[in-house]
């Protein structure tokens, strides 16, 4: 079985939390974002999924959140994303 496991790239990240409505729940700091990233990775690979890394691309995140009338609330887009065959943790 495979997951779809949403990327930040480090270069992003100041930009991505500007871009959401929420940015309190989520790490401060890429180095925190990445380290839990890879153990959550670790965790599903460890259970035997096969993990695809998605890597964001904050330019479409915005324009579909404009186009679908959301805020950009990394909560809140998770299952539009997830319609798009990508999932967003």
């Amino acid at each position: 079985m495979e997951v779809n496991l949403a990327y930040y790239r480090k270069k992003d990240w100041r930009k991505f939390l500007k871009l959401i409505d929420d940015p309190e729940n989520m790490d401060e700091t890429w180095k925190e974002w990445h380290k839990s990233y890879l153990k959550i990775k670790r965790s599903l690979t460890s259970h035997g999924l096969n993990v695809n890394d998605i890597v964001i691309d904050l330019n479409e995140l915005r324009n579909y959140c404009l186009t679908n009338n959301h805020t950009g609330s990394v909560y809140k887009t998770g299952p539009l994303v997830q319609r798009c065959g990508k999932c967003w943790i």
